[in-house]
């Protein structure tokens, strides 16, 4: 992108630069540097006015994508036999049965042996 100046001139417009982007690369770089010198070293390299408390931030954002992560992936295990969802009761003991004899995890001769 140019940008004219004065008739006849141009100038290259600034590029845009992704400073989280930058801090992550950094910080993974530099895991044992600390927030302020990190954001010093940047500030250096690239022209910045980045802060130790802006990079420590994001440097406390790096860490919680994880936690997200492992909640989503920790579910409740589904009963594999009829004795299993009956010692469940409740109210959804008949879904869950339900459930496993159409998937074809339990039979119907399961259910009854594990009533008597």
């Amino acid at each position: 992108m140019r940008t004219t100046t004065q008739p006849g001139e141009f100038s290259m417009a600034k590029e845009k630069v992704n400073k989280s982007q930058l801090i992550r690369d950094a910080l993974t770089a530099m895991p044992d540097k600390a927030p302020t010198e990190i954001a010093e070293a940047l500030n250096s390299k690239h022209g910045l006015k980045l802060s130790g408390q802006y990079v420590s931030t994001i440097k406390s954002n790096m860490g919680k994508g994880k936690a997200k992560a492992k909640k989503a992936v920790k579910k409740v295990a589904a009963p594999r036999t009829a004795k299993e969802a009956l010692s469940s009761a409740g109210t959804g003991a008949q879904k869950v049965l339900k459930d496993l004899l159409e998937a074809g995890r339990i039979t119907l001769d399961d259910v009854l042996a594990s009533i008597k």
